[in-house]
């Protein structure tokens, strides 16, 4: 196989990929507004679930925890770390990071761009 055909072939898939994400945020967005419209259907009806083809839909209450941000992470950390008698709470966090950071491994990544013509 010529390189040449090596590059078409990869500028398909990416197109196809593409299209195929783009189908994808499709469905799970319509996806998303069922399972809005069964839910509150079943909050309307003060039902439990319903039973349909062999399932059971059941409506569950669950807690789930907001996102923090990555200076907010920072500053709760550091504020703990304060908190336990840590000497020196910033150097502390900083190395707490990289402790967490796995070994760098080095990879080769193919970069690939238009040329712009004139």
């Amino acid at each position: 196989m010529s390189i040449k055909n090596s590059i078409d072939e990869l500028d398909r898939i990416k197109t196809e990929i593409a299209r195929n994400n783009a189908q994808n945020r499709a469905l799970r967005k319509r996806a998303s507004v069922l399972e809005t419209h069964i839910s509150e259907y079943l909050q309307s009806k003060s039902q439990a679930g319903v039973k349909y083809n062999g399932r059971t839909i059941v409506l569950e209450r669950k807690e789930r925890h907001g996102r923090k941000g990555k200076a907010d992470k920072q500053r709760d950390t550091v504020a703990l770390l304060r908190d336990l008698g840590v000497n020196n709470p910033t150097e502390a966090y900083t190395q707490l990071l990289e402790v967490q950071r796995g070994t760098a491994v080095e990879h080769n990544k193919l970069k690939i761009k238009r040329i712009r013509d004139r």
